[in-house]
C-alpha cells in the first residue's frame, strides 16, 4: 500500500485517512478536538484541554489530551496535530470543513462551550445556505424560470420547514407559474405547520397572498404576454452556419473542449440550441445575470438540467454522501 497524504472528514463522516491511504473512523473526542483546531487555528494546549474536558481538573484534562494526541498519532502513523504550548493542525492536512454546511453530522451538541461553539457554527452554515438558496430562488425568478425558482424555494423550505417565509415563497411560485391548486395546498401546508408546530397562525402578509389566489377564477400565472411564434423566436432553419455545426459535432465526437465566440447577437445561443436538439447526449444549462454573486449558481442549473434529461428520474442527494450520516455517538477519551 503506497503512503498518502493524511485528509480529515468531519463535516459528515468522522474520519481520517491514514498515511497508509486507509479511511479510520475517528473517536468523537478526536474528531472534536480537529474540528476545532480546523475552524480556529492554533490554541493553547490547556485551553483545548479544558474545553474538551470541562468536568476534569486542568492537570486531569491535559493528561487526557495528551494521551488522545499519542493515540491518535498511532492511529494514522503521523502528527495529524503539530506544536507544543500551543497546538495546530498540521499545514499538509486537508479537511472538508471549509465550505461544507454541516459539522460533525449528526452529533448532539450539549451545553457545555464546546457544545455552544458547535451549534454557532452550525447555525452559521445553515444561514449560509439559507440565503444562497434565496438568492437562487429570487434570480431565477426575476427571470422569469418559475420553475427553477420553485425547485430552489422547495430546498429552502426542507431547510427551514418552520419558516413562514419559506412557505410563502413556495406559494408564491405555485401561483406564479400557473399552478393556483398546488399554491393552495401549499398554504394549507403553511397553515398546518404553524399551528401544530409554532402554535401561531400565519401573517397578515401570508393571508393577503391567500386572498390574492383565491380571488383567480382561472390558473393564474405571470402577466399575460403577447404569444409569439415558436418560428419567430426560434427559427427552423439556419443560414451559413453549416460550417460552425459541423465544426462542433466534430469536437463533440472527438471529445473536446469547444469555445463558442462571437459579438452579441451574431446567434451564438440559437446555434448551440440546435445542435443541442440533434444530440440526445447534450445538455444546455445557460448563465444568467447575477449568477457571479451566488456562489454555483451556474454549476447547480447544469447539474439539474443533467438529472432532468435522465429517463429514469435521479434525484440529486442519491448521488452524494447521505447528508444524516453523522459522526460516532461516543468513543474513547
Amino acid at each position: 500500500m503506497t503512503a498518502s497524504t493524511p485528509a480529515l472528514a468531519l463535516a459528515r463522516h468522522c474520519s481520517a485517512r491514514s498515511v497508509g491511504g486507509e479511511r479510520l473512523p475517528l473517536a468523537l473526542r478526536d474528531a472534536q478536538l480537529l474540528t476545532w483546531l480546523a475552524l480556529e487555528g492554533p490554541t493553547s494546549r490547556t485551553r483545548l484541554a479544558t474545553l474538551l474536558w470541562p468536568d476534569s481538573d486542568t492537570e486531569a484534562a491535559r493528561n487526557s489530551l495528551r494521551q488522545r494526541l499519542f493515540q491518535l498519532r498511532k492511529l494514522i502513523g503521523t502528527g495529524l496535530v503539530v506544536g507544543s504550548s500551543t497546538l495546530a493542525l498540521a499545514k499538509e492536512i486537508d479537511h472538508d470543513l471549509a465550505d461544507s454546511d454541516v459539522v460533525l453530522g449528526d452529533t448532539p451538541a450539549d451545553n457545555t462551550e464546546f457544545g455552544i461553539w458547535l451549534t454557532q457554527q452550525r447555525e452559521r452554515r445553515r444561514g449560509r445556505m439559507r440565503q444562497s438558496l434565496v438568492d437562487l430562488s429570487a434570480l431565477a425568478e426575476r427571470v422569469p424560470d418559475y420553475a427553477d425558482a420553485l425547485i430552489h424555494a422547495e430546498e429552502l423550505l426542507a431547510l427551514d420547514p418552520l419558516s413562514e417565509d419559506a412557505h410563502r415563497r413556495v406559494v408564491r411560485l405555485h401561483y406564479l407559474g400557473g399552478d393556483r391548486a398546488a399554491a393552495l395546498l401549499a398554504f394549507d401546508r403553511c397553515e398546518q405547520v404553524l399551528k401544530d408546530e409554532v402554535g401561531t397562525a400565519p401573517s397578515a402578509e401570508t393571508l393577503a397572498l391567500l386572498a390574492t389566489i383565491g380571488a383567480a377564477q382561472t390558473q393564474a400565472a405571470a402577466p399575460v404576454t403577447q404569444t409569439v411564434p415558436a418560428s419567430v423566436l426560434r427559427p427552423p432553419r439556419l443560414i451559413g452556419r453549416e460550417a460552425e455545426l459541423t465544426a462542433l459535432q466534430q469536437g463533440w465526437q472527438a471529445g473536446q473542449v469547444v469555445a463558442l465566440i462571437g459579438e452579441a447577437g451574431m446567434g451564438k445561443s440559437r446555434l448551440l440550441h440546435s445542435f443541442a436538439d440533434a444530440n440526445a447526449g447534450v445538455v444546455f444549462a445557460g448563465g444568467r445575470p447575477g449568477d457571479a454573486g451566488v456562489p454555483f449558481a451556474t454549476l447547480a442549473r447544469l447539474l439539474r438540467a443533467v438529472l432532468t434529461r435522465d429517463a429514469a428520474p435521479t434525484r440529486l442527494q442519491d448521488q452524494l454522501p447521505a447528508a444524516r450520516d453523522g459522526c460516532p455517538a461516543g468513543g474513547r477519551g
